[in-house]
């Protein structure tokens, strides 16, 4: 019966499904902030962890770098 309710809602609202799928936006702006939190105190070494956690949720996260570098120098 579940079933059959879950596809009958499914063909009446067919983008509710991408409702259902994680996205790594969110998380991926967390670890900015937190980079960015973590060079105001000048704690490099966890910036660096950040910034690998963030290039793993996201490709555009290996241009975290760049604030890293330009902060140490």
């Amino acid at each position: 019966m579940k079933l059959k309710n879950t596809i009958m809602l499914m063909l009446a609202f067919p983008g509710a499904i991408f409702l259902s799928f994680p996205y790594s936006e969110s998380l991926f702006f967390l670890f900015c902030v937190l980079i960015f939190l973590q060079l105001s105190k000048n704690e490099y070494g966890k910036a660096g962890i950040l910034a690998f956690f963030a290039a793993m949720t996201r490709p555009l996260g290996v241009f975290l770098i760049a604030p890293l570098l330009v902060h140490i120098k």
